[in-house]
Order: C-alpha cells, then sequence, then structure tokens
C-alpha cells in the first residue's frame, strides 16, 4: 500500500514543486493566460476523450452529476455559515470555500490511482463544477448578476458541449481520439506546475494568515463528499472521484477572478498537499 501510494502522489508532488521553484527564480509566467488557456483549450479535449476512452456505459453520468451538484449546494451552505460565524458575511475568502474542486490534484490521483476508469469519472465532476464556477463563480467574483457575467465566458459552453458530445454513443474517428487526447493531455501537468507557481509566489506570511482557511477549505471539502457519497450510495471509481475531488484546493479559477484571494489558494493547496497520502488512503480499495 505505501508504494502505491508513494506512485499516485509523488508526481503530483513533483509538478507542484517544478512550478514553485520556477517562482522562486523568478522566471516569467502569466498565470491568468494559463488559466484561461487550459480551460478553454485543454479542458474540453480532457473531458472528451477522458470519456470516450472507456466502454460506452461505464461511466454513470446522471449519478455523478447529481453529486456535484448536491456537492455545490453543500459547500455554498457551509460557506455561508463559515462566514457568518467568523463576521466575515461571505467575502472574497468565503465565497472561494463554496468552490468544492480543484480539478488537477483530484484528477491526477484518480488517473495514476485509478487509470482510464477513474479519470473518466473525474472528469465528470470536473466538468459539472468547472461550468458553475465558469457561469455562477464568475458572476459572484465579479459581483455582478448580468447575463454577461454569467454566460460571457467560452469555458462553461466549452465543456457543456464536451461533456454532452461525450455522452453520445459510438466511438468517434481514431484522428478525433488522437487529437483530444493529445490537447487533453496539457491540463492536469500544466495546472499543477501553474498551482506551484502560485504558492511560490506567495509570502509565508500571507500563507500563515491564511491557514485557517486552507484547512477549512479542505476539511469541509472532504466532509462534503463524504455525505454526498454516502446519501447516493455511490461505490468505488464514483466514491474516489467525488471525495477527491471536493477535498481538494480552491478552483483555481476563482482567484483568476476575483484577482485577488491566492493567499487562500496557496494555504489550501499546501493543506491539501500535506493530506493527500491521507485521501489517497481513505478512498483506494
Amino acid at each position: 500500500m505505501l508504494a502505491t501510494v508513494i506512485d499516485v502522489v509523488v508526481p503530483v508532488y513533483l509538478c507542484v514543486a517544478g512550478g514553485y521553484l520556477w517562482a522562486r527564480i523568478e522566471r516569467p509566467i502569466n498565470l491568468s493566460f494559463v488559466s484561461a488557456f487550459v480551460y478553454v483549450v485543454g479542458a474540453p479535449p480532457l473531458v472528451y476523450a477522458a470519456i470516450k476512452r472507456v466502454p460506452d456505459g461505464s461511466v454513470p453520468l446522471g449519478p455523478l452529476i447529481e453529486a456535484t451538484v448536491l456537492a455545490l449546494v453543500l459547500g455554498g451552505l457551509a460557506a455561508v455559515l463559515v462566514s457568518l460565524v467568523a463576521g466575515r458575511h461571505l467575502g472574497t475568502s468565503g465565497r472561494g470555500l463554496a468552490l468544492p474542486f480543484a480539478g488537477a490534484m483530484g484528477l491526477a490521483v484518480l488517473r495514476n490511482g485509478f487509470g482510464d476508469p477513474g479519470l473518466a469519472q473525474g472528469v465528470v465532476y470536473f466538468a459539472v463544477a468547472t461550468i458553475a464556477a465558469a457561469t455562477l463563480g464568475r458572476a459572484a467574483a465579479q459581483g455582478r448578476w448580468s447575463a454577461s457575467s454569467l454566460f460571457g465566458s467560452p469555458i462553461g459552453w466549452a465543456l457543456a458541449a464536451a461533456l454532452v458530445l461525450a455522452a453520445l454513443p459510438g466511438a468517434p474517428p481514431k484522428f478525433v481520439l488522437n487529437t483530444t487526447n493529445l490537447l487533453g493531455g496539457l491540463v492536469v501537468p500544466v495546472m499543477l506546475i501553474a498551482a506551484g507557481v502560485a504558492l511560490g509566489r506567495i509570502g509565508g506570511s500571507a500563507l500563515l494568515r491564511a491557514l485557517a482557511f486552507g484547512i477549512a477549505r479542505i476539511a469541509v471539502g472532504f466532509a462534503v463528499g463524504v455525505v454526498v457519497a454516502d446519501v447516493l450510495g455511490l461505490e468505488h471509481l464514483s466514491r474516489a472521484a467525488v471525495i477527491l475531488e471536493t477535498a481538494t484546493p480552491v478552483a483555481f479559477l476563482w482567484p483568476s477572478y476575483t484577482k485577488d484571494g491566492w493567499a487562500e489558494f496557496g494555504a489550501s493547496l499546501a493543506v491539501g498537499l500535506v493530506a493527500l497520502p491521507l485521501l489517497v488512503l481513505y478512498v483506494m480499495p
């Protein structure tokens, strides 16, 4: 079991460490551009290819979509409660707490630990949660609930289209699967490296101030994932996918939209990296 955990988590650590070192030697990188590029160009092909690589009907789309929506609702309620108790009235940090997914870390563990079947289930959660972040989350970050704020991002449209196309029965042409595999393959490593860069740019004092948020983010996410999995009776891969995707750092899109909250992102990332081996042990069969 120890060897399995090492095989699953070490690639995550190495990717994040690469980004951290890049930031510490002060090499240039535009995180907002990287985030937008990965989500628009890489994420839809990843969702499509991951689902199409497994047999038709082997991914329970309905239960996974239901689980994602329930997790988002419970995460939002938890964020409201924590913010009111803390007296912050759902400020930037509180709203960030309501986004129970990051994607890259959970997807990396699912791919390394469960192979293509695990990744296929994880990308369903990732797609639905990212659509919510690109619509409701984007509007909340901007403080405007207009149609342009809700539906102006191409990320939500592209991922919705990818999810619908992936749900259609039948095998795609080989060149389509090869192309989407190629583009989708950049998402997880690039997002982990970008997360490491963000962590490397945050000062130690800022991380310490945001540590309580980081602990709350992982604890609330884990609790939400377990509750959702139990309530819906999810088993094996679906349960692992939901728990891993909820018990991960705040979404990378969130600080990109708000233009702040990077300290909270870094703190939740640091706590998530520490907790990752325990999460793997919890969800592995």
